[in-house]
């Protein structure tokens, strides 16, 4: 292990240590800035390949902790390729078989190089030889999406109606449905419209948005992922009761979706919004001849 002298930044560690590559970088880390990369990369040989790997949720990119803006800088330099990889908590990098594994992002405060606020940071030199390096290297290039310009432009539009957690780290509240068209979201994911929009078309961009998956997924991993954030919703315990076997309680739950209330709907709206995301994206548990049941249900409980 190599100690890190008191005055050195961490940036000025891995620019040392990536300058003597010969064949092959690997930058990994959930936050990537332009600016911060190209100092990086700035002493890499030409003829030396660069692989980047990060993530690119809406998210980050409200935030400014990650820019899609990485995916030109690379394009420009050559020998070089992005991968997406929306799990991702580790930071390290390569230079041939050497490695640094710690703490730090790729932005300027990360590298301990910003102006103001630099972060306290940790990197510790392994190889990649080391049976943890090794593993997370394989499962990461295993499962990383290459990037691409349309995948960037569309995490950007997604970016513009994401809203940012007060407090950075953690998840916010969590996400709820108020659109009545979820039929749309999978197109409106896959290519964002822009400008101006029509109110049902921009409240779905909204729900998609606040959702908060990486680009480039399949239909098929898409609908996985909103069925995996609808089934976290504290509402669903009461709705599927103690098993997974079709309909149980919706109509029962209908007033605990006045959690989510706003001053922008009504709790009729948002119950509609609720069921109709429900019954297209867990659609083997919920049919609609059930939510016309359980609707008519509803009505005679409260007349």
């Amino acid at each position: 292990m190599v100690e890190q002298v008191a005055s050195e930044t961490c940036g000025a560690r891995i620019r040392e240590m990536l300058a003597a590559a010969t064949s092959e970088v690997a930058v990994v880390a959930p936050f990537v800035k332009t600016n911060a990369l190209s100092s990086l990369l700035s002493p890499v040989p030409r003829d030396v390949h660069v692989s980047c790997i990060t993530r690119w949720l809406p998210r980050d990119v409200a935030a400014g902790v990650s820019d899609p803006g990485v995916l030109d800088l690379l394009e420009n330099r050559g020998n070089a390729e992005l991968f997406l990889v929306d799990a991702l908590h580790a930071k390290m990098f390569v230079a041939d078989r050497r490695c640094l594994a710690g703490s730090a992002n790729v932005t300027t405060a990360g590298l301990g190089e910003g102006v103001v606020d630099n972060n306290i940071e940790v990197l510790v030199e392994t190889t990649i030889d080391d049976p943890s390096v090794e593993v997370v290297l394989e499962e990461l290039l295993r499962i990383g999406q290459r990037a691409t310009p349309e995948m960037a432009e569309a995490v950007i539009e997604m970016a513009k109606r994401s809203s940012i957690p007060e407090v950075r780290g953690t998840a916010g509240e969590k996400w709820f449905p108020r659109s009545r068209r979820p039929q749309d979201a999978f197109g409106l994911y896959s290519r964002p419209r822009k400008g101006f929009l029509k109110a049902s078309v921009e409240a779905v961009m909204k729900d998609v948005a606040e959702l908060n998956i990486q680009p480039g997924l399949s239909e098929s991993d898409f609908r996985g992922r909103v069925r995996a954030t609808l089934m976290d919703l504290d509402i669903m315990g009461d709705v599927i009761g103690d098993g997974m076997d079709g309909l149980i309680r919706l109509a029962d739950v209908y007033t605990q979706v006045a959690a989510n209330l706003d001053d922008e709907v009504s709790i009729d709206d948002l119950w509609r919004s609720f069921v109709g995301w429900l019954t297209y994206y867990c659609d083997e548990m919920f049919v609609q001849q059930d939510v016309v049941e359980l609707a008519i249900r509803r009505a005679r409980s409260i007349q």
